[in-house]
């Protein structure tokens, strides 16, 4: 059978209107790679009801991707591995999707808000409803299974009225998210179009060309009234991005990462006075200083600035260390703060440039009314007795740290104060 989802990427979204698929079956978690427009992107499949033990399915099929986009079409399952694989998506970094006449709800909801960028079609149905148990014939609230939800919920980020709107629907209800509501209680949610379908000003590719496609978006950005930019790539991938930009910003200026509004990276210099930035480009692309599939690009889509002069910790949320250590601030914070200090473990590199640990998304920490972005890292394979939690400056190139090496004293690196210390330590114990 041809996989509908492959059609969908393809061009076209086959039809899902098989008696069959009414039944309620095991999940089935595949991953294929398919190819969009000359760009490979790995998709991971979750189809059926969730079960104990798929959380552990979807591990084994997700450690070899580095980057991967999860589709979901499941009316729930298991509240335990619902959320285990939303912690995992979280933890790579996936995008989650939901496409046209997909449905996931209940456990399958939860794990589909761990995207890192949140996909859904406008035709798509994502419900939620509190946690239960069955006693007979009737579903009873489960106060254990929603305490879980809510400290999961509040692991991800979200606000306390999306968590409200998420565990209000009574167990036999559900409620039906809808990009409005999405807005209202504060869920990041992206409008999901096919690549195929896309234009400089509708999708972040290099290779897409005008094709009069018109697609809505709830957030369009207001990046163009700055002037026009020159695309030179798209990446799916913070990091891969960032680093394309510390190469090509070295004998551009002027460049930067943006965050477009479906969920990817563009790198870009400018910006140039209207109806001046093809001129540029074309004398860019002569001189070999920039691809040929560069493009103009009038930012009318551009939702955020996430590297470059002016970048701050608002754009970084969720970002990884290993991440944060390409940007020159923080890595420039971060041999600050190991400066002279002796016995590292090898896992860690005081230069910022070969780290080998382990990362999950950065987070924004109040301290003393201050504002600070805190990352964190351990040590392949052994997490638990190996830990490093970092916080940074929101304002300047300082950071400061507690590393945990099983039960040897803590270490402290930046010299924090008292209500840092107390930051990192509740960071330490969660």
């Amino acid at each position: 059978m041809v996989r509908p989802w492959l059609g969908f990427f393809a061009g076209g979204l086959l039809g899902w209107l098989v008696a069959a698929s009414q039944q309620v079956v095991a999940a089935t978690i595949t991953k294929d790679t398919i190819d969009s427009e000359g760009q490979a992107i790995t998709l991971i499949v979750i189809e059926g009801e969730l079960r104990i033990g798929d959380e552990h399915e979807f591990a084994n099929v997700a450690i070899s991707a580095d980057d991967a986009i999860v589709v979901m079409d499941s009316p729930g399952g298991s509240l335990v591995a619902g959320i285990e694989i939303g912690k995992a998506i979280r933890l790579k970094g996936f995008a989650t999707v939901v496409p046209d006449g997909f449905s996931c709800a209940s456990a399958c909801a939860l794990s589909w808000l761990g995207g890192r960028v949140r996909f859904m079609g406008s035709g798509a149905r994502i419900g939620f409803h509190a946690a239960y148990v069955t006693d007979g014939a009737t579903q009873l609230p489960a106060s254990v299974g929603n305490a879980l939800v809510g400290a999961y919920l509040s692991q991800l980020g979200l606000p306390v009225s999306a968590i409200a709107y998420i565990t209000e629907a009574q167990p036999e209800q559900i409620r039906w998210l809808t990009f409005s509501d999405a807005e209202d209680i504060g869920i990041d949610v992206k409008p999901f179009s096919s690549p195929g379908t896309a234009t400089a000003d509708t999708a972040p590719t290099n290779s897409s060309r005008e094709t009069g496609a018109s697609v809505p978006y709830s957030q369009p950005g207001s990046w163009s009234a700055l002037g026009d930019w020159i695309q030179i790539f798209s990446r799916s991938r913070k990091a891969d991005a960032i680093q394309l930009a510390e190469e090509y910003g070295s004998h551009l200026g002027g460049t930067y990462v943006l965050l477009y509004d479906n969920g990817w990276y563009v790198v870009v210099t400018g910006p140039f006075p209207p109806g001046t930035a093809d001129a540029r480009r074309r004398s860019l692309i002569a001189s070999g200083a920039i691809p040929n599939d560069s493009l103009v690009n009038h930012g009318a889509r551009f939702v955020d600035l996430v590297w470059g002069e002016g970048a701050t910790s608002d754009t970084l949320f969720g970002a990884y260390l290993f991440d944060l250590l390409k940007m020159p601030r923080y890595r420039s914070a971060w041999k600050r703060m190991f400066r002279g200090e002796a016995s590292l473990p090898a896992w860690i590199d005081s230069l910022g440039e070969n780290s080998s640990l382990v990362s999950s998304p950065s987070s924004e920490i109040e301290v003393g009314g201050i504002r600070y972005l805190l990352s964190n890292g351990c040590k392949p394979h052994d997490c638990f007795d190996n830990q490093l939690h970092v916080l940074y400056s929101a304002t300047s190139d300082q950071a400061w740290a507690v590393l945990k090496q099983g039960l040897a004293p803590l270490r402290w690196f930046g010299n924090p104060n008292t209500p840092k210390r107390r930051a990192l330590l509740g960071a330490l114990s969660q």
